[in-house]
């Protein structure tokens, strides 16, 4: 049962970047984003890097929002990109930043604080936000990274729902 359910969710994320490869026009670049992955060139191009974040916040933010038994075991597989120094410098770790302070301040948290103390990107600060995120139910989890997703994209997300639901039972 839980192969078949990671198998849904994977799906969904990979769903999303078939949506998003598809488009007429790219998905426009979040200024959060670009604050932290770099900016676009002259020509509206993104770096590798930048190209990798954005693909990574469009599909795993789809995959919290669209998840219909465990957003948050999504959310946290991207977070944990954040909380893990190897993984600091790549498109999911962006990604994974973009959505812990896109939520947390959605939810009215500090995130004005400053990001880094001491050079190094303040994991105490994002735990609290992390904390704070997990205590959400997951109806308000969607609902919240719905939210996101339309303030960083200026559109609704895909609604993308599995051909063979998984429900988890006690059996």
């Amino acid at each position: 049962m839980f192969r078949r359910h990671v198998a849904a969710t994977v799906r969904r994320h990979e769903a999303q970047h078939g949506f998003d490869f598809d488009r007429n026009a790219e998905l426009r670049y979040p200024p959060p984003l670009e604050e932290v992955a770099g900016a676009a060139d002259h020509d509206g191009n993104a770096s590798p890097l930048a190209s990798s974040a954005r693909a990574e916040l469009s599909a795993y933010l789809s995959q919290v929002i669209n998840d219909p038994v465990t957003p948050h075991a999504a959310l946290w597989h991207l977070g944990s990109n954040v909380f893990n120094r190897h993984r600091w410098g790549t498109g999911e770790f962006y990604a994974g930043l973009v959505v812990i302070e896109g939520l947390a301040r959605q939810l009215g948290l500090d995130t004005e604080t400053p990001r880094r103390k001491k050079g190094e990107l303040d994991r105490d600060r994002l735990g609290s936000f992390a904390t704070q995120i997990a205590a959400l139910s997951d109806d308000q989890l969607r609902a919240e990274a719905s939210k996101l997703w339309t303030s960083l994209y200026a559109e609704p997300p895909t609604t993308i729902v599995d051909s063979a639901p998984i429900r988890l039972t006690s059996q």
